[in-house]
Formats: structure tokens, sequence, C-alpha cells
């Protein structure tokens, strides 16, 4: 059967086009857009461990920049939370204590941490100080070697700036820094992450695991997201931010000695175990 096309069909077939990209939109509205209450992100971790990688898979999920970076402060209080705008994101190195969980329980956070394998976060800082040595002057001079040393076994010098309350006088070593976050990892209001599931191919993951991750993410936020926001969230995660230098994974055996990995083993070889990272102390 043939139709006959007539002029007086043009308005029609116009409104039929237009009413399709109309919906069109909304799907696509709806499948990106966050949720209508106002709510703030909580972006926390352990110095060097993928705080700003985070962040910006956040930032390029909700497309929403402002920021606040609580640099050196171990706690955080309920007028810094009210000097936020709505989706602003909260970025810090807070340890876990009643008080920092009590107040992002009572607003409205999303609230994500962060961590990486210990030996690599050692690394990470390392490098950190040598990008920066002005601000750690009697620390930069100092080789790889001695460094890592130092933050296997001391490092609270080295973290004063990162931590300043209290808390840094429980710093000697690694360990010790770690015991100050790793409630966060279990307490059942806070989505946890690692860098190792961020990183993704870049780093020596898999995009399989960091596409996962992004979904999971996602859905913490309350967002639902498709597969091509996933696909532009990969594509620009990786690189331009300040503190970005290689983001691999198990960088670390590039540069531990055997005295290192002994002197590791002593006093966090069961922090790996614990976190997943080995299965026994045999590496």
């Amino acid at each position: 059967m043939r139709i006959k096309f007539s002029f007086h069909m043009i308005p029609h077939i116009i409104l039929s086009v237009s009413a399709l990209l109309i919906f069109s939109l909304l799907i696509f509205k709806k499948n990106t857009a966050i949720q209508k209450t106002p709510f703030y992100i909580s972006v926390n971790s352990i110095p060097k461990c993928g705080t700003h990688l985070l962040y910006k898979c956040v930032q390029l999920m909700t497309n929403k920049k402002e920021r606040k970076w609580c640099k050196g402060l171990t706690t955080i209080t309920q007028q810094q939370v009210d000097d936020l705008k709505p989706y602003n994101s909260f970025l810090s190195h807070m340890p876990y204590t009643s008080s920092n969980i009590d107040i992002l329980m009572a607003n409205n956070f999303k609230r994500f941490f962060v961590y990486r394998d210990p030996r690599d976060q050692i690394i990470s800082m390392i490098f950190w100080i040598y990008r920066y040595p002005h601000k750690r002057p009697h620390h930069a001079h100092l080789s790889i070697e001695e460094l890592t040393y130092e933050l296997i076994n001391e490092g609270a010098a080295i973290y004063h700036p990162h931590l300043a309350g209290p808390e840094i006088k429980s710093i000697h070593g690694i360990y010790d820094l770690y015991k100050l976050y790793l409630p966060w990892k279990n307490h059942p209001a806070i989505y946890v992450t690692s860098f190792e599931k961020l990183i993704g191919e870049h780093g020596g993951s898999s995009k399989e695991i960091q596409k996962q991750e992004i979904r999971n993410i996602a859905q913490h936020i309350g967002l639902s997201i498709t597969d091509e926001h996933i696909e532009h969230v990969i594509a620009n995660l990786i690189g331009d931010t300040r503190t970005f230098r290689k983001g691999k994974i198990g960088s670390w055996r590039e540069h531990f000695t055997e005295g290192h990995k002994q002197a590791f083993k002593k006093v966090a070889g069961q922090l790996l175990i614990d976190l997943g990272y080995e299965q026994d102390f045999d590496w």
C-alpha cells in the first residue's frame, strides 16, 4: 500500500519528530541526572591513596566541580558543612573518630573512603616530597632508600602537615598511619573503594574492574549512568591533577630493597594480608 504525501502532513510530521526528540531528551536526563534532593560528597582518604582520582571520578559523573579541600585538618565541623554549597565535594584526610562520623551522618553526605596498597602509598609519598621539596625541606634531600625506611618505621614528621591534629602523635610507621583510617573501611554507611579498582588499564588493573567500580560509585551517589557516560569518565579520569604522577599498581617493586621488605613485614606484614594485598609473608 502506497501512502500519498500531502503538504498538509508536514505539521504532523514536525510534531511527531519533536515529540520523539523530547522523549529522547527526557530519557537521557533520567539516565544522567543526580538526585533532586541536594547533598554533599565526602571524599576521604589516607594521604597519597587516590583522593583526587576519586574526586575526579565523581566530578565527571555529576558535572559538579566545586569542592572544599581541607588540608591538614583531621576533624570536620558543622560550620564547615554549613559553608558548603549543594553538591560540593569535601576532600579530606580525616582519621576515623566518633566526632567525624557523627558530623557526616548528621548531614546529607554521600560518603566515600579510598585506600591503596601501603607499599605503593609509601613510594607515592616519596615522589611527592621530591616534587615539592619546599613542603618537606628536612626530608627532600634524603634518598629513596632512606625515605622508604623513614616511612615504614617513623613518618610522623613527614605527615604532620597532612595531619595537624593530635593524631599525629600516634604515628610510628606505616601501620600506625593506616590504623588511624581503617575503621572507615568497616563502617556500613561508608562506600569504600581502592586506588586499584579505580585506576583501570592505565595503572595495571583491568577496564572491566574499573567500569564496575564506576557503576558502583554512581549507584552510591544515586546516579543512573549510561555505558556512554562510563566511557566518558574513563577517557578523562587519568592525569590532569596536580598530584598525579604515574598511577601504577606495584611501583614499590621498583624501589623496595630486601631490607625494606623485611622492615615492612616486621611492622605491617599482617596489614597487607588483612587488606587483601598478600596471602602470607612470602613476597
